[in-house]
Order: C-alpha cells, then structure tokens, then sequence
C-alpha cells in the first residue's frame, strides 16, 4: 500500500486516510481483530467479521461492556474471567480456547490470543489481539473422539491444517496490516521535522510510538502463529527462544538438555512445540519457580520430552477429580493422545511439578 501525499491535505487530513486505509486492512483478515479496554473492562474496538462469527454487530458489544463476558459459554466464562484478571492486573498474554454462545443459541469455538498494552508507567491498560474461529477443528476432534485409530490416523492430517492455518492467517499479518503499519509511520515520522506547531508534533511523534508498539506486537503474534519448525534444529531453535522469553520475564532460569538424534517431522515438531509453550506458560503463571529443565531425546520413534521445574507444585489428584477449572492440562494430555503419544504430570506441594509427554514421528497409533 503506497500512499502519495496532497500537499494540499494537512497532517491530520493525512492520518485519517491513514487510518481508514487501516482499518479498511484490518476489517479484511481472517480472524477477528479486537482491542480492549482493561479499566474498566470494555470494548474500544472489535472489526465487523465478529457479527458473521457469533451474531452479534459490533455496536452491541461497545456500547454493552457486560455483554463480551457474557456470552462465553457458561461452562468457560470462569476460567476467561481469571484469564482476563490475570492480563489486566499483570500484563499476562492470553492464548486460550473457548467456547461463544451465539446468536440462536449456535456454540461456537475461538482462538484467542491477545497482548497487554502498559502505559508510561507499565501498568496494563488496554489489550489488542485476534480471535480466530475454530469451531470446524473442535467439531472435528469430537467425532475423532468416538474412534481412538481413527483419531490417530489423521492425527497428523488436523496438526497440518492448524498449522496451514495458522501460517497462512501469519502471512496475512506480516504482509498486510505490519507492511501498512511500517509504510505509514515512515512517512509519518518524515512529516514530523516539517510540523512547526510543537503541539502537533508531539502528537505525531506519539502516533509514531504507538504505530511501532503495534508493528512489535502483531510481530510477536506472527512469530506464535508460524514458529519454523522445519526440521529438529528448527524445533530446538524455538525451545531455546522460549527459554530466553522465560528467563527474561522473571527470576526464573530456564536450562535445555537436548539430545535429540532423528530426524523430527513438522507435524510432530508442532505438537511438541505447543505441548512445550503450554507447560513454561504454566511455569511462568503458576509456579513460582527458581528453576526449570525442559529435556528432550529420541526415544521409541519419537521424541520424549521432560519440563521440570522446582516450584510450589500442587495436587494432581485434586486437579484430576476437578478439571473444569484447570482445562488446560486436560487440553495438552488430549493433544498429546490426539497425536498418538501420551502426557503425564506428577507434582507436590513444596515439590515442584514435572510433565512429561511423549509424541511419535510422525504421528500416528504406534
């Protein structure tokens, strides 16, 4: 997208083209791209796709700011509202599924994954993200579910069309709204030295602040959606950056055994590398550890993987009698089994936890 400046239209005029040309992008994704307000919780923005994925127009859901929580389905509002305190209060990224109730009373799946937007004094204070609609992927896990072989057999199959998926919403990020966000805050940032007014000024020269933020966030989005998980070196490439992101968002120091030997499929390499996000995801949430060791070897045709970590640990039997509030372990051990592997998790209190998974390659009953 190439825009020409009139030297007949004045800085504003221009950045309202901007910014229609913007969102005229953004309302053009295949997903649904959403920017919140955390206090009070409410919607700023949400693009018109969200009507032909649950029914409601986007009006209803900014001039109602119950009505988002609302229709999540019952059986998942709970967990989204801890999800969406946890965000608001520290700035933890969201990457979570759920279920929306639509209009009609039509139940439908989303991806959410969303980032905090701090103020100056690094408090959370607004949230931006995209909700992809994948309701045909859930339907199919269930009828996978009445049939164990079956499920393995196309195991594989339903990893590569996530990831299709997944790779192709990234190239529609990176290649349009990051490309248009780039172009224009060049051309805005040359505007800024002509502006006589400070005041004007300084407002551009916020706008370009805000624009590059953007440009880091939808790039941090782009790199979750398509890690490169070509090969083993790929997948142990990524394992080492999410240790990095780990170790740099809190005390905790993060330590890679790897002896993997053979060769990893991309479809394996994308489930572990998920089975792997989600775990250091609960280290950093939950844990409250010093410490953490994510393992990897070869082993029976696949790959066995190890995430260790030394902190407060909690009751699994507990977890497992109650699992409505702790899904997410429920979700990585039926990924793990989807794929034809197997997940276990042990963990005390004052003992630390330890998850353990492993996945064939390629996928597939064994």
């Amino acid at each position: 997208m190439h825009m020409e400046q009139d030297p007949r239209l004045s800085s504003e005029e221009l950045l309202r083209a901007a910014a229609g040309g913007y969102r005229s992008l953004i309302e053009e994704l295949p997903a649904v791209p959403r920017l919140l307000s955390l206090d009070p919780l409410s919607t700023l923005y949400v693009s018109p796709q969200i009507e032909s994925l649950t029914g409601f127009p986007p009006e209803r859901l900014i001039d109602d700011p119950d009505l988002w929580l609302q229709v999540i389905h019952d059986e998942d509002r709970e967990r989204i509202r801890a999800v969406l305190a946890d965000h608001a209060v520290a700035g933890t990224p969201i990457s979570e599924e759920y279920r929306m109730s639509a209009e009609g009373g039509r139940i439908v799946w989303v991806r959410e994954e969303s980032r905090a937007i701090a103020d100056d004094t690094g408090r959370p204070v607004a949230s931006q993200g995209i909700l992809l609609d994948i309701t045909d992927r859930k339907l199919l896990e269930e009828e996978l579910e009445s049939n164990v072989e079956l499920r393995r057999a196309l195991a594989s199959r339903l990893v590569r069309t996530e990831e299709d998926e997944r790779a192709r919403i990234a190239a529609e990020i990176f290649g349009g709204p990051i490309q248009v966000l780039s172009q224009l805050k060049i051309r805005v940032d040359e505007l800024i030295p002509d502006l006589s007014d400070e005041r004007q000024a300084a407002e551009l020269t916020d706008v370009a602040d805000t624009m590059e933020r953007a440009i880091d966030r939808l790039g941090l989005i782009v790199s979750e959606l398509r890690p490169p998980l070509r090969d083993a070196s790929g997948l142990i490439s990524v394992i080492r950056f999410l240790l990095r992101e780990l170790a740099e968002s809190g005390d905790v120091t993060p330590h890679l055994d790897d002896r993997v030997r053979e060769e990893v499929s991309p479809e394996t390499g994308a489930v572990v590398y998920r089975l792997i996000n989600e775990s250091l995801a609960n280290v950093r949430k939950h844990a409250l550890a010093r410490n953490v060791v994510v393992a990897m070897e070869s082993s029976e045709g696949g790959i066995l993987v190890t995430v260790e970590d030394n902190g407060k640990g909690f009751d699994v039997a507990r977890i497992e009698q109650d699992p409505a509030h702790h899904i997410g372990l429920q979700l990585m051990r039926e990924r793990a089994e989807g794929a034809g592997g197997r997940y276990s998790v042990e963990s005390a209190f004052g003992d630390g936890t330890t998850v353990e998974f492993w996945i064939p390659s390629p996928l597939g009953p064994r």
